[in-house]
């Protein structure tokens, strides 16, 4: 890689870095694009010439994050059991106490509804509906009750890891009281197999 282009990506790197970080202390969009041009050292000229829209910028955060879904989809196409649950659920906790809770955040603000690019929705759904299928086929629930279990089993971890980093309980035990959580939940939700011998439609 050239010396231009090297520099290029490093700009790059450090707005969707900043910008991430300065998402995290707000908690809300849109950004303040002054601070994040100060946090990466750039000018907010930059900023516009690589990112016209907040949206744009947004996404670019997104994609930082797109590794831990690809990992979960991988998860759930190998699962065997109702433990990987508490795997995939572990593997999220961590990843939102690592490297922050905007996977679970920014998705979710008003400003950037029906704004997510192509490629995270696509990744998105595709996890969703995969979990969603191992829940109905391990469960032996109706598609509306994966949809609700899958949602629910995926609240767990985002409160978990919310939890630890706002420092209000320990990491360990945090992640003690997840899987815990995960297996009772899971627990409750087979006991519809003992009800229904056969998946209700």
């Amino acid at each position: 890689m050239s010396n231009v282009s090297s520099t290029t990506a490093s700009r790059y790197d450090r707005i969707v870095e900043a910008a991430d970080a300065i998402f995290l202390e707000a908690g809300v969009l849109p950004l303040a694009l002054g601070d994040v041009a100060d946090r990466a050292e750039v000018s907010r000229s930059l900023i516009y010439a690589r990112f016209p829209t907040q949206h744009d910028l947004m996404n670019a955060v997104l994609g930082r994050h797109l590794h831990l879904l690809r990992k979960v989809s991988k998860l759930a196409d190998s699962a065997n059991d109702e433990e990987c649950f508490v795997e995939i659920a572990i593997l999220y906790f961590n990843h939102l106490v690592d490297e922050g809770p905007t996977l679970a955040l920014a998705p979710r603000d008003s400003f950037f509804a029906n704004q997510k690019d192509s490629e995270f929705q696509k990744v998105f759904r595709q996890v969703l509906l995969k979990l969603a299928s191992l829940a109905k086929r391990k469960l032996r629930l109706s598609n509306r009750e994966a949809i609700a279990s899958t949602l629910l089993l995926t609240s767990l971890p985002e409160e978990s890891a919310l939890a630890v980093l706002n420092k209000k309980v320990d990491r360990e035990i945090a992640t003690d009281t997840l899987a815990s959580s995960i297996n009772a939940a899971l627990t409750s939700l087979s006991f519809h197999e003992n009800i229904y011998p056969e998946p209700v439609n």
